[in-house]
């Protein structure tokens, strides 16, 4: 699995956000994985922010800017994460915030912030793919995920709509038809 896109309305999430002062719903866990370089310095209008968080403590530590001309002399790198800690990294690219990352040992998180895995077909996974990937409508074209899909994958409107009132039946589409929280973590798995 990539990553896992996070609720801002969970409880521990929001607690989380509001300790590195973040107030935004792009919030994703990347598993089995920590980033080995910490570089927390503006280049070309973008820009990393690292925070260390014990959630027991509900305490931050954050890290330092440590360009490697101006400063040398504070840290970047990272073997490994301690127990009991997640990293969170804020990304701001050319800037525009990002959002969170967030790093943990699995055995950290231990039922916290992880969604329960979603059971999806074929077709399913098909319409879900296309409607996180495409608008629906642009510059005049309409219908523009079914099309795109029906090229590459060749479902068929019936397919086509009855995986959409599946994924509606299961939260993963909203009423509207765009994907949710819980239909980007299917797409993920």
């Amino acid at each position: 699995m990539k990553e896992i896109w996070l609720d801002n309305k969970d409880e521990t999430v929001d607690n989380l956000c509001r300790l590195v002062g973040y107030n935004g719903k792009k919030i994703r866990y990347i598993p089995n994985r920590i980033p080995t370089e910490l570089n927390s310095y503006w280049d070309g209008g973008s820009r990393d922010y690292y925070y260390f968080v014990n959630l027991s403590e509900n305490k931050i530590v954050e890290v330092s800017q440590n360009h490697p001309v101006y400063n040398p002399q504070n840290p970047s790198r990272l073997e490994s994460l301690p127990n009991g800690v997640i990293l969170v990294q804020r990304i701001y690219f050319c800037g525009k915030d990002l959002g969170l990352k967030i790093y943990a040992n699995p055995a950290d998180l231990s039922g916290k912030l992880l969604p329960e895995s979603q059971d999806v077909t074929e077709n399913e996974k098909i319409v879900l793919k296309f409607t996180y990937e495409y608008k629906n409508t642009y510059a005049g074209r309409k219908n523009i995920r079914f099309t795109e899909a029906n090229e590459s994958t060749g479902i068929t409107q019936e397919s086509w709509l009855e995986a959409q009132e599946l994924l509606k039946s299961k939260k993963l589409l909203n009423k509207a038809g765009s994907i949710t929280l819980k239909g980007k973590n299917a797409l993920n798995q």
